[in-house]
């Protein structure tokens, strides 16, 4: 199943997306295994990707409210670079 264009809209702080790029993966899976979805357990990386890449998915995401707090996110060896 081809997957449509990702489309985006950002509300306040926040950042709204179908696009499947910003998916975590292994954070779907950790909440999978825990006790806010009791009812459904891990699954394989590859049932995983087959499963996101048949849904509409939508990401909710928390923007930065400064430039300072997006550095201090990029890891170190950026971090260098970059100075």
């Amino acid at each position: 199943m081809p997957n449509p264009t990702p489309s985006q809209w950002y509300k306040n702080q926040f950042l709204i997306s179908t696009s499947q790029a910003l998916l975590q993966h292994d954070v779907i899976n950790a909440v999978f295994d825990s006790e806010y979805m009791y009812w459904t357990k891990r699954i394989s990386d590859e049932a995983m990707k087959h499963m996101l890449s048949h849904s509409l998915c939508f990401g909710v995401y928390a923007l930065p409210e400064s430039s300072t707090e997006i550095a201090c996110q990029l890891p170190s060896n950026l971090l260098q670079t970059l100075n």
